[in-house]
């Protein structure tokens, strides 16, 4: 019923476990949007791998880099991704307990 009266979509869609939350922000200036990644179950999945991430792009927006940051490993840098109707799909290669992947946006005509 959630999914019907949000048209068929949401702005975020992972593949994460329901352990993992997830937290959408975007700068005060529209110059980047940030998804934050929390793993809960650290302790029982120390390393979570592969998570599918994917975005609605804001209007009149293009997304011009994906990085990820993170205190955990070695692996912050900037991820591939795609764009397709609308939305940006990137992969997550591993989430420890934090993650922060920032999509640098540009304006559109």
């Amino acid at each position: 019923s959630v999914r019907w009266t949000s048209g068929g979509r949401f702005t975020l869609e992972t593949n994460a476990p329901e352990t993992v939350t997830s937290e959408l922000t975007i700068k005060n200036d529209s110059s980047d949007l940030m998804l934050h990644l929390l793993n809960y179950d650290c302790m029982n999945h120390p390393s979570l791998k592969g998570i599918r991430v994917s975005l609605a792009i804001p209007d009149h927006k293009k997304v011009h880099a994906v990085t990820l940051i993170t205190p955990d490993h070695d692996d912050s840098g900037d991820l591939g991704f795609r764009e397709l109707n609308g939305r940006i799909e990137f992969v997550v290669p591993s989430l420890e307990v934090y993650d922060l992947i920032a999509l640098k946006l540009e304006q559109i005509q």
